[in-house]
């Protein structure tokens, strides 16, 4: 049994090591997801999301980096059960819903990415790492998309607005 963390410090490590395998796990998501995708719009937002993704990752390493910590070997339970509900919602939809199904995986993603990077931008900000909490914000500013919701994304590419 591992040991239990009991400062702050360990359980913000924690948390970048967790965020460091949601985002590995949520990049194996996206190119499934982009391959399961009908339209070339909806391909092509995958493909542009999971660039995102791979700049954020940099970004968590630079973190790593800057607070000298080791990137150690951890898992993103939640990231993997949405993959695995993704995975389920393309195997039981039909061609033609196809898109909104991918779409709607890949937002349930977001939302634990938005709240993930929340709490480690409230652990950098509350150890006064200003240079590691500007990383993050930046990918949380990443994973918000101002002004995007599932219902205008959805309705975008089915040519409803």
């Amino acid at each position: 049994m591992a040991a239990k963390i009991v400062d702050p410090t360990s359980l913000f490590a924690f948390r970048l090591n967790v965020a460091m395998a949601m985002e590995h796990d949520s990049l194996a998501m996206l190119q499934e997801l982009e391959e399961a995708a009908r339209s070339e719009k909806v391909k092509g937002m995958f493909a542009h999301h999971a660039e995102e993704t791979r700049g954020q990752i940099e970004r968590l390493e630079t973190a790593f980096d800057r607070l000298e910590l080791e990137v150690v070997a951890a898992e993103s339970p939640t990231t993997k059960g949405l993959a695995e509900d993704g995975r389920t919602l393309v195997s039981v939809t039909s061609d033609d819903i196809r898109d909104v199904a991918v779409i709607g995986a890949a937002l349930g993603t977001e939302h634990y990415e938005l709240a993930a990077y929340l709490a480690l931008v409230s652990g950098a900000e509350a150890m006064e790492e200003e240079e590691v909490r500007q990383l993050l914000v930046e990918n949380l500013l990443q994973e918000r998309h101002p002004g995007v919701s599932g219902v205008v994304v959805v309705r975008t590419l089915l040519g409803d607005s």
